[in-house]
């Protein structure tokens, strides 16, 4: 009986490590995150935003991710094994999933009068620069220490500048840190594709002291903004955030659970919390 149960622990963690691999890496995973920031300003800031805007986020984020990663793939450029595999192996979903995301893009379109296309434009221009995508010779993504801050720009723009009636200033500059502290430890998990490919980022720099001085920066930010809003997911998400860097160390699928999943967290506890 103990033979079975472990048997079937264990092919219940296999298919859990599948089904997590597959929402990661298809983009789903970090689209609703992308969905979760914008609502979470959204309901801070009271926007009047609409259902299509929020399928212009979700389809934009899916849409865009996949432009990131499947053309450099087409191109020949190099792409991490996980998302070479997806690809190889669900032709078919890919297709059928950006034709989806397209289609809510077209929807979220729809709530024009709600839109900041300035915001868009920006952060399509920055998008198509990230990655060899335009052109063979020139990616952002390469200027050194430069990728984390694109992405942290283009996500707090996203999120706090794409209704219509913009969010606050000290609202953009706080989810600008925010993401920018969640992105910077993928800097850690590409650290030896970003030597291979010659990128020069934060992590090959401070060495060692990276983490430390990451999670220090964490700490002063979730105290400081706490003592600012009293936001329960401030101090909930301090040792979350310390244990992310301790588990991705076993599995680098908690790069993506634990960082970017606190965005998806910060969205529950504030409605819960409001």
């Amino acid at each position: 009986m103990t033979k079975e149960l472990l048997k079937i622990k264990r092919e219940i963690k296999k298919q859990m490590i599948k089904f997590y691999n597959f929402i990661i890496h298809s983009n789903l995973f970090i689209s609703v995150a992308a969905l979760s920031l914008y609502l979470f300003y959204s309901l801070k800031s009271n926007y009047n935003f609409s259902i299509a805007t929020m399928f212009f986020v979700l389809g934009g984020t899916y849409f865009s991710y996949h432009l990131l990663r499947f053309i450099p793939f087409k191109k020949g450029f190099f792409v991490e094994e996980p998302i070479v595999t997806f690809y190889k192996n669900h032709n078919l979903y890919l297709y059928g999933s950006i034709l989806i995301s397209s289609i809510f893009i077209f929807i979220g379109l729809q709530a024009y009068e709600h839109i900041n296309f300035t915001t868009v434009v920006l952060c399509l221009v920055i998008t198509l620069l990230y990655e060899k995508i335009l052109t063979n010779k020139f990616e952002l993504r390469a200027i050194p220490y430069l990728k984390s801050l694109l992405i942290a720009l283009v996500w707090s723009f996203m999120a706090t500048k794409l209704n219509s009636d913009s969010a606050e200033l000290f609202d953009t500059i706080e989810c600008f840190i925010f993401i920018l502290l969640l992105t910077l430890p993928f800097e850690l998990k590409d650290l030896a594709s970003d030597i291979k490919q010659n990128i020069k980022s934060f992590p090959t720099v401070l060495k060692d002291k990276f983490k430390i001085i990451l999670c220090s920066l964490y700490f002063i930010y979730a105290i400081f903004y706490y003592l600012q809003t009293a936001e329960a997911f401030l101090l909930v998400s301090i040792p979350i955030y310390f244990g992310s860097f301790y588990l991705s160390k076993k599995n680098s699928l908690w790069y993506y659970l634990g960082f970017d999943g606190l965005i998806i967290l910060r969205l529950i506890i504030y409605t819960y919390q409001y």
